[in-house]
């Protein structure tokens, strides 16, 4: 695992503004890049991904299920992030992570992590946060079968 995570906290607002920083972030062995740019454009995130080597990390920043299943229909994301309490409450995260287990995708909790370390655990993500202690609480890491080549590299 790769070490700290880098929240952008949506300052780029365009894709090449988003790609300028991204590739200064290559090489510096950040755990990922996260919340890059405004929720909604999972195809302006996948483009970002694809011109970075930098893990690219979003899902949670957006109401709704919606926003994680477009990031991962785009394969925009390399972590996608989630919170249960904006991305639809346990009923709707299980289908979302089992599909980003499914597309070889880690999956990271947003908040709360006394809460998303058990939740997470029992859907049998990949809880395992960067090396920053963004999930301090005794979370259940399960690495699963399923990898991409890019989260083979990284993760």
């Amino acid at each position: 695992m790769r070490g700290s995570g880098i929240d952008n906290n949506f300052f780029s607002k365009t894709a090449a503004d988003a790609i300028a920083f991204g590739r200064r972030l290559d090489g510096l062995d950040i755990g990922w890049f996260e919340d890059i740019v405004p929720p909604g454009d999972a195809g302006m995130v996948a483009e970002i991904r694809a011109a970075i080597e930098t893990p690219v990390a979003m899902g949670d920043e957006q109401g709704g299920s919606y926003h994680p299943e477009a990031l991962l229909r785009a394969e925009a994301v390399d972590v996608l992030r989630v919170d249960a309490t904006t991305n639809g409450g346990i009923t709707r995260l299980r289908p979302i992570v089992a599909r980003a287990i499914a597309a070889g995708v880690r999956v990271a909790p947003h908040m709360f992590p006394h809460v998303h370390s058990q939740v997470l655990c029992r859907l049998r993500a990949d809880t395992k946060p960067p090396s920053n202690g963004a999930s301090r609480a005794r979370a259940c890491t399960r690495w699963t079968t399923a990898s991409s080549s890019r989260s083979s590299a990284t993760g």
